[in-house]
């Protein structure tokens, strides 16, 4: 899914924490400003563009607290389903 049809079409993100990488993968949490829903912002040098994968707010909430590392890397593993 990309920015543009992921939700409340035009409003800008808000960036809430850089998540590190797995599997190729660069992760961001971030928010919609309009609404506030949290989405994975995912990105990788093998796939052309950006996608947007959303993300239920008590994963959002578990990853925050989670310190860089291998446990966040596994649950960003999860949420990929990697």
């Amino acid at each position: 899914m990309t920015a543009q049809d992921a939700c409340c079409n035009g409003a800008p993100w808000v960036r809430v924490a850089e998540l590190g990488h797995t599997g190729g993968i660069d992760c961001a949490l971030v928010r919609c400003s309009a609404c506030g829903r949290s989405w994975a912002h995912l990105w990788t040098p093998h796939a052309p563009g950006e996608r947007y994968s959303p993300v239920d707010e008590a994963v959002a909430r578990d990853l925050l607290q989670l310190a860089a590392g291998p446990e966040r890397k596994r649950r960003l593993r999860e949420l990929l389903d990697l």
